[in-house]
């Protein structure tokens, strides 16, 4: 009989993500597998109807709406209840037999354990990031906070701080297998809940080969690029501040793919006026191929990231990369190997910085040598084909569904 896998994630209509990617890799290489039959329940907001199809043989989507006021949803848990149960009666004949349920979303834990309460199933929750480190983004102030209190002064007496929502913590304690991507995420929740009673793996995010191949040249400016959203913790200010500080003794560009707006753009290239900027704007896989073949340099300034997607594509792309020494990024690079890793430094007053002179340096340093370009480009590549590949990470995932 074939294993039955349950992939669920929630999401809102036409975003696409690290997560999304992800599930979308996993969900269509497991689907392939012919001993297991993989469904794929979405939980999106911005839809109005259940959606069901079969994709292929082994590969089944189902697409269901969440409620109109999805931020009032999440936040009541009657609200909630009513509607897993609901849910749950109306899949009930997809859950029959006991599939393992492997989720993506941390939130969807109260469904997954009533499922397992009605059937018995194991849960498999992957952790795509470490919650508490999005206030980057939304409350810097609280960020610095619990940054110095877990990294500096490496103080975990007061999990309630990091593990801010009652879902994560279910997560944690209640799930039958912990996936993390990186080794600091696994640290993180034995550092933090050193109770939870999961079995805890690491297993990186893999890729499929996308064969570019890479065209640096010498003699002319060198063309950084750079890959990400204008949320702060991407970084992008930093390394615009870096090539600002390196404009007197190299030349470079820097191209921009993401998704910002006029208004931003305009900014942007008032406040540095004399930087060679260019903005590609979201571009599909095929463009992007084409930018990363044509670039010389891939250049990363996150001030936190997990198994990034866009760091596993400049190894794919050869390119050699400058990068902020954070996080998964830490892990995915080896400097002077396949990479020019950035120092960061805290305090409690400017918070958490790229150290802004080093980048500048590594901008110039990699702009006059195309040996060392091609030396760290290659290791990335050789980084890639034994790291990151989609078949690595589907035999990782099937060696945990068997143990469960």
């Amino acid at each position: 009989m074939k294993q039955h896998i349950v992939m669920m994630d929630m999401t809102k209509a036409g975003s696409i993500n690290g997560v999304t990617r992800c599930i979308t890799t996993l969900s269509e290489g497991l689907g392939r597998n012919r001993s297991l039959q993989v469904i794929w329940i979405r939980f999106i907001h911005g839809i109005k109807h259940y959606q069901d199809k079969n994709v292929r043989q082994g590969l089944h989507i189902i697409q269901i709406p969440l409620p109109d006021e999805v931020s009032c949803f999440l936040a009541n848990s009657k609200l909630r209840e009513r509607y897993w149960t609901e849910v749950y009666h109306r899949l009930q004949p997809v859950f029959q037999g006991s599939p393992i349920l492997h989720i993506h979303t941390l939130n969807l834990i109260e469904f997954a354990l009533l499922v397992k309460m009605h059937t018995g199933s194991k849960i498999v929750s992957h952790i795509h990031c470490i919650p508490w480190k999005g206030l980057y983004n939304t409350n810097i102030e609280l960020f610095n906070r619990l940054y110095n209190k877990y990294y500096i002064q490496k103080d975990y007496s007061h999990p309630e701080l990091f593990i801010r929502q009652h879902h994560e913590f279910l997560v944690y304690t209640q799930s039958d297998f912990i996936i993390c991507v990186t080794e600091c995420a696994k640290e993180f929740i034995h550092n933090i809940c050193p109770n939870h009673v999961s079995n805890i793996s690491v297993v990186v995010n893999g890729i499929y080969d996308w064969h570019i191949k890479h065209h640096s040249k010498t003699g002319k400016a060198t063309k950084l690029i750079f890959v990400g959203s204008g949320q702060r913790s991407k970084g992008l200010s930093f390394v615009l501040a870096a090539m600002q500080t390196s404009l007197m003794r190299t030349r470079s560009s820097l191209l921009i793919v993401g998704n910002y707006s006029k208004d931003i753009r305009n900014m942007i290239i008032n406040q540095y006026p004399f930087l060679d900027i260019e903005f590609a704007g979201v571009v599909g896989k095929e463009h992007l191929k084409h930018l990363y073949a044509n670039s010389d340099v891939g250049i990363i300034g996150s001030i936190q990231e997990q198994c990034s997607y866009v760091a596993i594509e400049m190894m794919m792309a050869g390119l050699p990369v400058i990068t902020t020494d954070v996080d998964g990024l830490s892990e995915l690079f080896e400097q002077g190997v396949n990479a020019i890793k950035i120092p960061v430094h805290f305090s409690p007053s400017n918070g958490l910085q790229p150290d802004i002179p080093s980048m500048a340096d590594a901008i110039v340093e990699l702009g006059g040598s195309m040996k060392l370009r091609c030396r760290l480009g290659k290791h990335g590549r050789l980084r890639y084909k034994k790291k990151h590949t989609v078949g690595g990470m589907l035999s990782a995932l099937c060696e945990i569904y068997n143990i469960l």
